[in-house]
């Protein structure tokens, strides 16, 4: 499988707000995916993704990961549309929410989505 890190201070936006304090990403793919979904290239870094691909974000703030947490309780899955400064635009659904620790006093959550490749 195929990581992709990319550079920190990315503005990243979920359905048009953007996500407080939330700077870095991983991409990880699948380079035997069939099906491939690119995303909409708004910069220099254009990202082809495949079906399989996965996004993990740390999000830091109580409102944005009710938010996204939201879109993740509901059946049907409802797919988020996330945009990432220079690098571009695509479609994903929340598969998993990791709580990463609550005793050090720093709230934060791990979302990691799968790409939707339907419209």
């Amino acid at each position: 499988m195929a990581k992709v890190r990319l550079a920190r201070n990315q503005q990243i936006s979920v359905d048009g707000v953007v996500l407080q304090g939330t700077r870095d990403f991983d991409v990880e793919q699948e380079l035997d995916g069939v099906d491939i979904t690119p995303w909409k290239a708004s910069g220099t870094a254009e990202l082809t993704l495949c079906e399989s691909a996965t996004l993990s974000l740390q999000v830091y703030h109580l409102e944005d990961a009710q938010r996204l947490a939201a879109k993740w309780n509901k059946f049907p899955p409802e797919p988020v549309v996330i945009s990432i400064s220079g690098v571009g635009t695509g479609k994903f659904v929340v598969k998993s929410i990791k709580h990463d620790g609550g005793f050090t006093g720093l709230l934060s959550y791990t979302f990691t989505f799968k790409s939707w490749p339907y419209d």
